[in-house]
């Protein structure tokens, strides 16, 4: 086998093996709703392992309301764990002391972010968002 053989078939054998071993795409990147005059929400999530944290920016009302918490704010205002495509998070509102739980469903390249339960008082973070990954970032 000539080098340049040897080195395509071992780039293929490893490729293989990654999708034998049923390796999950990960949450890790930036994720938002495609863009409305009223608002968006975006998640920057970071996936390590099982574990997955990460900041949330919600804009409602045309802009009038923002619920965002980003990295240079401090910790994470998301946490949980990720298995077989679904992840069970922790929330925390960056506009009020709110805290929840929620679910994140990784499908077809796209995240669907479900709030499963929250506290009450004012928050702007969405029940529900079909969240698309950010290309750019």
């Amino acid at each position: 086998m000539s080098r340049d053989s040897t080195t395509i078939f071992a780039a293929f054998f490893c490729i293989c093996s990654l999708a034998v071993a049923g390796i999950e795409p990960s949450l890790s990147g930036s994720w938002s709703t495609p863009e409305k005059p009223g608002g968006s929400f975006t998640l920057f999530l970071t996936q390590t392992g099982d574990a997955v944290t990460g900041y949330h920016t919600a804009i409602a009302h045309r802009g009038n309301r923002i619920d965002a918490i980003l990295a240079e704010d401090g910790n994470p205002s998301i946490t949980g764990t990720f298995t077989n495509g679904v992840a069970r998070v922790n929330f925390k509102s960056g506009y009020s002391d709110v805290t929840g739980q929620a679910e994140i469903v990784l499908k077809d390249g796209m995240v669907t972010w479900t709030i499963l339960h929250k506290s009450s008082g004012g928050c702007y973070i969405p029940e529900h968002a079909v969240l698309h990954r950010d290309k750019s970032k």
